[in-house]
Formats: C-alpha cells, structure tokens, sequence
C-alpha cells in the first residue's frame, strides 16, 4: 500500500498575457439559468467552468438586495470574471455574504474582491474575509488597497478613513491554500457593500464533481460519485484515512467512455477502517496535477467495533454482515430466530466478517443470536425490508 502526507500547496503560475473572451469568459452563462431576481437571498453560480458554487446572503436594509451581476477586471496579468454580489446589511454585525463551492478550488483560481466599503459619517463599514476547507480555517493575504482601505484584526477589511460619502475603498483577498467555502462578514454596522468571487478566465477545469458519497453494506463501504462535463480526464484516484493526515491510496477507476452528458462511478471498499473512514477523490488529468474533491466520512461501525458482534445495515434488504472483532471464543455460530422463538436458520461463523444472504426470506422483524463455546454472546433483533 502506498502511504501519502497530505501537504498544503500553493500552486503558482507563471504571469501571462491578459486573456480576454477565453476560457469561462467566453461564456454568457456564468450565473446558472441567467442572473436571479433582486432581493434573492440564494442562489446558485458557475466558476472555472465546471466549478458550481451556492451563494447565499443575509442583510436587507434596502429594496432590491442582495443583487447580482459579472464582473470581468484585468488583474496580476490575467483576465478575471467574478460571481458579483451587493448587499444591504440592516445595521447588524455579522450580515453576511457565503460563497460555497462544489469541490476545493486551489489559490491560484479565485479571490475576493470586497468594493464600496467607507468610513464615512454614516457608517464604518468593516468586513471580516474567511476561507475554510472542510470547516478548517485557511490563512488570507491582501493585496491591491483602493482609497486608503487598510487591515486590521489579521483579516478586516476597512474603509478610508473619510467623512466624503463618495470615497470608495476596496481590497482583494487571497487564500494561502484550497478553500471549499468563503464567509465575507460584517464586524460592525455596515451599509452598502460588494463581494466580488473573482475566477481566471483562463482556467477551465476538466470535469465537474455533482455528488460524492459513501454508506456501509454488507461487503465493506460502497462508493459513489457522479460527474458532468467530463474531458481531458484519464480517470479517478480513491484515498483514505483515517485521521486525514496520512492518506492512502486504495483504488484508480478508469474514466467511462460513455458519452453522456453525466457519468456515474461505483467502487467498493472491502477493507474498510475500524469506525471512522475519510475518502477523498483525486482526478488524474491529462494535464495538471488533477483536483482533489471535499472529504467525506464514513462510519463502518456506528458504536465503534466493541468486542461485541455487530449486525449491520439493520434494518437490511437482502444481505447483512454479521461482525466478529476476535474477542469471540471458539467456535461462534449465528442462530436466526423469528419472532415467535424458532429458529429459522444455524450460520457457522467463520471469520471475522460473515455476509447473510436474506434476499429469500419473508420480510418482517427477526433475532440474531450469537454463540460460542462459552455460552451466549450476544442478541440482537434485526429487521428485513
């Protein structure tokens, strides 16, 4: 088995010409299904092409916002479009705008603009920028200052310190590593404000993740994920952890060749860890290091692999697994009961793990219970459905 650290990267690229009309610029359709109605509190973008990102704010101090528009700015040598959105914010610390994406996004893809922020008479208009991956906090740099806006408190954004109403400040933010979500939040009483979710032009991501998921079944974890617009992708890495610092790979599937607009994986883990199991995806590309998907979690045994045997999935269809840690003494046997006390069926357990073909049986509630040549070991009802 190959064991990896996972290690944060900033991926850097080299400066090139301003690109316009490239890339995801080309495309009208940045918002999906056009741009949503004033005063949507929701709403659902696009990024990097394939990248779908939720966007939700809170704040309604005047008619008609939050709104919504694009935004195509030249910046650091590269063409830029942004997810814009304005918002009121009632005079309330903690009004917010929330940017989530579908996948982790590297740095070098997006930033956060935050524009018409002032310190005038009126309000003060401060605003905290954060980025997490996987609920964990990811450090932000600024850069490009407009109009005397400034930093304090490590990441709050300020405007000029003005009393001319018609001074606007704005600020980017930048993130030190991936983020999966970005929260841009009012410190104090706050007024007009405009969150731009700046993404390259240039860049096209290869394939777009719309679901990843995981459950127990009788022959270990089942793993699914459904991807759209699929190109340049030679397939997908499976790696799991167990404490989301050593990863290890576990399976490659190859991409389908199907042509349809959505494709759908399947891959089983027979192995799985003891109680909780971390999966991720990594997309091996044709070009590039490939994109890692957000993690899920896994629980192969919800009460923790005691030395208890263990019946899952309860209730089950038309398999279940009778669980065994090696606690048990000699000889176990599995009786299966119905419920009015006979025994339906003797199962001799030979390992650690024994799979039950139910698929024949009457559907309804039975008991499971265990021996060894101890006496009884443990009892447990089980319902087939």
């Amino acid at each position: 088995m190959r064991y990896t650290v996972l290690i944060l990267i900033t991926w850097v690229f080299p400066i090139a010409t301003p690109l316009s009309g490239s890339g995801q610029c080309a495309s009208n359709i940045f918002w999906n299904g056009g741009l949503p109605a004033l005063g949507t509190t929701s709403a659902q973008g696009t990024i990097l092409g394939t990248v779908g990102v939720s966007v939700r704010s809170s704040g309604s101090f005047a008619t008609n916002r939050p709104g919504y528009s694009v935004n195509n700015q030249i910046y650091g040598g590269y063409t830029w479009r942004s997810l814009m959105t304005y918002r009121g914010a009632s005079f309330a610390t903690g009004t917010y705008t929330y940017f989530k994406m579908q996948v982790p996004v590297p740095p070098a893809y997006i930033h956060i603009r935050v524009s018409d922020i002032r310190g005038d008479g009126f309000n003060t208009e401060h605003q905290r920028v954060r980025g997490f991956l996987n609920g964990v906090a990811v450090g932000v740099t600024f850069e490009d200052p407009v109009n005397g806006a400034f930093i304090t408190g490590g990441n709050i954004i300020n405007g000029a310190a003005t009393t001319t109403s018609t001074v606007q400040s704005a600020m980017r933010a930048f993130f030190t590593g991936a983020v999966d979500s970005i929260v841009v939040s009012a410190t104090g009483f706050s007024d007009y404000v405009i969150v731009d979710l700046f993404a390259r032009c240039d860049i096209l991501l290869p394939y777009q993740l719309l679901s990843f998921s995981g459950k127990a079944v009788p022959e270990g974890i089942a793993l699914a994920w459904k991807v759209g617009l699929e190109t340049q992708t030679l397939g997908y890495r499976l790696e799991r952890s167990k404490d989301g610092i050593l990863w290890e790979e576990i399976a490659t599937v190859r991409s389908s060749d199907e042509t349809t607009p959505e494709k759908n994986y399947h891959y089983t883990d027979p192995s799985p860890i003891t109680g909780k199991n971390l999966y991720r995806l990594q997309s091996i590309e044709t070009n590039g290091p490939g994109q890692f998907s957000r993690v899920i979690i896994v629980v192969s045994d919800p009460r923790g692999w005691s030395s208890n045997p263990l019946i899952f999935p309860n209730p089950a269809s038309d398999k279940f697994v009778i669980r065994l840690d090696g606690a048990a003494g000699s000889r176990p046997m599995a009786e299966i009961l119905t419920m009015d006390g006979k025994i339906w069926k003797r199962i001799h357990i030979t390992s650690d793990r024994t799979i039950i073909d139910c698929a024949g049986w009457s559907r309804g509630l039975y008991m499971v219970r265990i021996k060894d040549s101890d006496g009884l070991l443990f009892t447990e009802k089980i319902v087939l459905q």
